[in-house]
């Protein structure tokens, strides 16, 4: 199992917006900061009246993810409710599965399993959160990554988003964001990929704890 780390540039919520139009992002060269390589979190840089635009624009995205179909296979109910059991425990409200996220999520998880790679997608399947897990059991519950970025919740002590240690609690922090409202979760492979929306993990602001 291995943890992996990437920064987001400044321009995120610019190339989000332009996402939202588009679904093609272009990205830059610095878009992967570092790979410190079981769980790997993004996390978004955010600035005053530029970062209101763009994330009004991002709320385009919502209408389209849709709501927790009636019913869900397995590895989709466990994943959801491993996202809300924890997020009860730090008090913020449950997330809603989304098949738009999780369609994203195989593409992404397929992708790395065929590549052997292990980084993120940095907006090039939609302007989420993510959080990755690598397992060489290849297949297993869905729950033990999700308790893998929970478990990072002993080294967040309500530090700000950026912090030189945001690769120890940066998945924790994405799974317990207030404001994210849906979840969708795929693995290939032993990649276990989730996309959240809205995202969360932005700098300079704090999570639940």
């Amino acid at each position: 199992m291995r943890p992996a780390a990437v920064l987001v540039p400044p321009s995120v919520l610019a190339t989000a917006a332009s996402a939202a139009t588009s679904q093609e992002p272009s990205r830059g060269p610095d878009d992967v900061d570092a790979i410190s390589g079981t769980a790997a979190s993004i996390h978004h840089r955010s600035a005053g009246r530029a970062a209101a635009a763009g994330q009004q624009t991002l709320s385009a995205w919502g209408t389209a993810l849709g709501a927790t179909p009636p019913t869900l296979g397995e590895f989709q109910q466990h994943c959801l409710d491993a996202h809300n059991r924890f997020r009860v425990m730090v008090g913020v409200p449950p997330l809603t599965w989304s098949p738009v996220l999780e369609a994203s999520a195989q593409i992404w998880s397929d992708f790395l399993g065929m590549t052997g790679g292990f980084f993120h997608s940095t907006g090039r399947i939609g302007p989420f959160g993510e959080n990755l897990y690598w397992s060489s059991a290849g297949a297993y519950p869905c729950y033990e990554g999700i308790a893998a970025f929970f478990n990072e919740r002993r080294y967040y002590v309500g530090q700000q988003i950026g912090s030189p240690d945001f690769a120890s609690y940066g998945h924790f922090t994405q799974v317990v964001w207030p404001s994210t409202t849906a979840v969708g979760c795929a693995v290939s492979n032993g990649v276990l990929t989730c996309e959240y929306y809205p995202p969360g993990n932005f700098v300079g602001q704090t999570a639940p704890k």
